[in-house]
């Protein structure tokens, strides 16, 4: 029960915490956005989520990978190792005017969030930065990571994060998509996660190989090249 208490505590502090600040995340939000950049060329949105992260005193860990926009923002030390992950790359040829439903491209051809990105990297920030500052103010134990995982339309960035060992001291890896309803999603897979959905905007699932049936799939060398590779993914979107 006290542990119960603490935890509603917590989130009370946290909660008020992003209601006050609500305008510097949507300010956020909206600055990925309008950078729209693809995967492993997210210059712009990395450096923009490094600074904030460092100016709420997280120290950051860049090139992580051999990826020039991955990074570990690290904040506090010892047990447990929280992690939470943040994703901003955004979808080629997907340019889209904010708040339409409709396909209405800002500029025809260029890249766009139709994955929305733009709202996952800002949250998984905020989360971050409320969760370390009640860690502060409530003097608990532990240690909060941001982690910018790129290219994930690519399904890239997390993969060679893991390769590398990026994750081997995290006790919880937490991450969010936005969905047209709140649901928690738990779980365990050896392989790289993919996944997608049905509706309006969303993802077709992959074709699959007719004799082995898994993905068929590319994974090139991060730094080698890696924008000029092709592969069968679960990026396809359709407009209806």
């Amino acid at each position: 029960m006290i542990a119960l208490a603490l935890l509603a505590a917590a989130a009370s502090t946290t909660d008020a915490y992003l209601d006050q600040t609500r305008a510097r995340w949507e300010g956020m939000s909206r600055q990925l956005w309008e950078y729209a950049e693809t995967g492993l060329k997210e210059d712009r949105s990395a450096a923009a989520i490094e600074e904030l992260l460092q100016k709420e005193g997280f120290k950051v860990e860049r090139n992580v990978a051999g990826m020039p926009t991955a990074f570990i923002a690290t904040a506090g030390s010892g047990a447990p190792v929280v992690a939470i992950m943040a994703e901003y790359d955004a979808l080629p040829g997907l340019s889209q005017k904010p708040g339409e439903a409709k396909k209405d491209p800002e500029k025809e051809g260029a890249p766009g969030h139709a994955c929305g990105h733009n709202l996952l990297g800002t949250s998984a920030v905020a989360a971050g930065v409320a969760a370390n500052r009640a860690r502060l103010e409530q003097k608990l134990p532990g240690t909060i990571q941001i982690f910018g995982t790129p290219a994930e339309e690519l399904l890239l960035g997390k993969v060679f994060m893991l390769k590398a060992g990026a994750f081997d001291k995290t006790d919880v890896v937490l991450s969010w998509h936005p969905e047209s309803a709140n649901q928690v999603v738990t779980r365990g897979t050896r392989r790289a996660p993919t996944r997608w959905s049905r509706g309006r905007g969303s993802r077709s699932p992959p074709p699959r190989s007719s004799s082995s049936g898994r993905l068929r799939t590319r994974l090139p060398r991060p730094g080698s090249g890696a924008a000029r590779w092709t592969r069968w993914s679960c990026s396809t979107w359709r407009w209806r």
